[in-house]
C-alpha cells in the first residue's frame, strides 16, 4: 500500500513570497535534475485566506505520494546532493526563518475550529510547479 505524507507549515504572511521562492528556485530545480522519479508525486498548496495573528499566518500543505520521508522527501538530503551539507544547512535555516512558531500559529487560528473542533481551510495550488507545466 502506498502511503501519502501530508505536512502543514505555518508561514508569516510577509514572508510567504520568500517561502515560495525557495520552493520554485531552489527545491524544484534539484528535483527536476536529481530526482525525476519524484516529479509528479508531490504538490504544495496554500490557504486562500491568511489567519489573523501576530504575525498573520498563511498555512501551506505539502502532499507527498509514496516514498520514504527520510530517503526521498527530506530537504536536507535533497539540498546536500546539490550544494553540500554546509550550504544545505544555510539554505534551510534561511527558509525556516519564514515559519511562524507553532504556538503563534495555533493562536492565529482563533475561532477557526468552531464548535466541533475541526479545523479546515480552502487551499489553492502554489505555482504551478514545473511538473504541472512541462
Amino acid at each position: 500500500m502506498t502511503q501519502t505524507h501530508i505536512y502543514l507549515n505555518s508561514v508569516a504572511v510577509d514572508r510567504a513570497a520568500d517561502f515560495e521562492k525557495f520552493l520554485s528556485e531552489t527545491v524544484e530545480p534539484i528535483l527536476q535534475q536529481n530526482r525525476p522519479d519524484l516529479v509528479g508525486r508531490y504538490s504544495y498548496l496554500k490557504a486562500t485566506e491568511p489567519d489573523s495573528g501576530d504575525p498573520p499566518v498563511v498555512t501551506y500543505v505539502f502532499i507527498f505520494d509514496g516514498g520514504s520521508l527520510e530517503e526521498d522527501w527530506e530537504l536536507h538530503t535533497l539540498l546536500s546532493s546539490q550544494y553540500g551539507d554546509e550550504q544545505a544547512e544555510a539554505l534551510l535555516r534561511e527558509w525556516a526563518e519564514t515559519f511562524v512558531p507553532v504556538d503563534q500559529w495555533l493562536a492565529a487560528l482563533g475561532d477557526r475550529a468552531g464548535e466541533i473542533g475541526q479545523i479546515g481551510w480552502t487551499f489553492e495550488a502554489v505555482g504551478p510547479t514545473r511538473q504541472q507545466v512541462g
